[in-house]
């Protein structure tokens, strides 16, 4: 996403700069955290790869070609991505399937009402998702009343 201004302006040997130095991160951190952290030493190496990918490709693309992208509800999400990641990782230690189950759904569910405990929706967003959950609950009775009383 970051990079394409820069496909646009023909700065492509840029993305290419980019990418080499995100592969070569890549590799010199998987060599250094695999052995260490297994499989999650790999993801964490991703992870920091894919975040140095995005950030050097915004940065170049933000000097020919500024986008006004809103920082602070880029962080909102960052910050409640990092709690339930977090408590996913936290939590990881209860045995048995349906705990993991239990406690990953439930973080599901956090998750979008941690964006809107931080006050991530505007107020057009949050009118638009009254109307879609009044429509959803309407057309529920709707079949539910349906299937009580027969098919009208």
């Amino acid at each position: 996403m970051a990079s394409t201004p820069l496909f646009w302006l023909g700065k492509t040997p840029y993305v290419a700069a980019v990418t080499i130095t995100s592969g070569l991160l890549n590799i010199g951190l998987n060599l250094l955290l695999i052995p260490s952290m297994k499989m999650q030493g790999a993801a964490v190496a991703t992870l920091i790869c894919c975040a140095f990918q995005f950030v050097a490709a915004a940065a170049l693309a933000h000097k020919w070609f500024p986008l006004p992208y809103e920082y602070g509800r880029l962080a909102k999400i960052m910050a409640a991505t990092a709690v339930c990641y977090s408590l996913a990782v936290i939590t990881s230690n209860y045995s048995g399937f349906w705990w993991h189950f239990a406690i990953k759904l439930g973080l599901l569910g956090a998750y979008p009402l941690l964006l809107v405990l931080l006050r991530f929706p505007t107020m057009d967003e949050r009118k638009t998702l009254a109307k879609i959950i009044k429509a959803m609950a309407r057309r529920i009775r709707t079949t539910v009343g349906r299937g009580r009383h027969g098919a009208k």
